[in-house]
């Protein structure tokens, strides 16, 4: 992850850029994680990611932006879900809402 050497090889291929210009392009996302603070993209660049790999075959480093966009993406929603269990009295399972 810290290894982006920002060569911009993702971005050329990235085909959400190609399409939306104004998207958080892939290394816009390691930079990000580089300084640790996702909150700063562009929130459509990140619901526009489709994972398809090509930042990951282009790189050549073999790093993937889409697969650590992924994990923030889990993490936080996992924090929000907890935070929402613990100060709303909700419980979370199969799939559904449960008010304690």
């Amino acid at each position: 992850m810290l290894l982006c050497m920002e060569c911009d090889q993702c971005v050329k291929v990235c085909p959400i850029v190609k399409k939306y210009p104004n998207a958080a392009s892939p290394k816009e996302i390691m930079e990000a994680i580089k300084i640790g603070d996702l909150m700063k993209l562009n929130e459509a660049g990140m619901i526009l990611c489709n994972s398809c790999g090509a930042c990951e075959k282009a790189c050549p480093r073999g790093l993937a932006p889409d697969k650590e966009l992924a994990k923030f993406k889990s993490s936080y929603l996992i924090s929000h879900l907890t935070y929402i269990s613990f100060f709303h009295g909700h419980s979370f399972g199969r799939g559904r809402c449960h008010n304690n």
